[in-house]
């Protein structure tokens, strides 16, 4: 606890000398996290949602799954995004162009002045960084207007490693009924189930 005690009063010293209104630590051990508490941390819990794959072999196989209802309102939401006009390539490591690079921090930055007030933690730099040293853990889904491959009007960003993929930020500079849904989630997991993909978590 003396050292906890130590990485407390340094943390608190950092934040404000700088002017920080707060630490958060994130998907911490659970026996940490009660050394935390002990320290003045409070917890904070919510849920996630992660998709596992059950042996499936195509997304049509995978939305077998559901009732007849809810697969006719997953079709009809990705064909909404056909019927505006979009095209939706996702492209991963060397197959990315290295200009998406500096509009992933665009589009994830747009989206933060959309509906995150506070939580632009990530610089352009971070974005542009990955590629030299990170692309081959990058997939990206990026929306386009048939015709045009250079300027995607959406983009949404994931990780992947092993048989794990993490998806957390994405954007668009122009809305369109359903692209959030496809970009996000149905589009990564159809991706995912061709490669073998085990776990999908999109992000909170």
């Amino acid at each position: 606890d003396e050292v906890i005690e130590l990485m407390v009063a340094a943390i608190d010293h950092f934040c404000d000398k700088n002017r920080i209104s707060g630490c958060h630590f994130l998907f911490v051990d659970p026996e940490w996290r009660l050394v935390m508490e002990r320290h003045g941390f409070t917890s904070w819990l919510h849920h996630s949602y992660i998709w596992q794959n059950k042996g499936f072999r195509t997304f049509d196989d995978y939305l077998s799954v559901f009732n007849a209802n809810q697969r006719r309102n997953i079709k009809r939401e990705r064909s909404a995004v056909a019927k505006a006009g979009l095209r939706l390539d996702i492209v991963q490591g060397d197959e990315i162009p290295k200009s998406l690079f500096p509009m992933i921090y665009s589009f994830y930055s747009s989206t933060c002045d959309k509906f995150m007030w506070g939580s632009k933690y990530l610089t352009r730099k971070f974005f542009e960084q990955l590629y030299p040293n990170y692309c081959d853990r990058v997939v990206l889904v990026a929306a386009y207007r048939e015709g045009d491959s250079r300027h995607p009007v959406g983009l949404s960003f994931c990780i992947n490693k092993d048989d794990q993929l993490y998806g957390r930020y994405w954007g668009c500079f122009e809305e369109f009924d359903c692209l959030h849904f496809d970009a996000c989630y149905y589009k990564p997991i159809e991706w995912g189930i061709g490669r073998g993909i085990q776990m999908f978590d999109p992000g909170a």
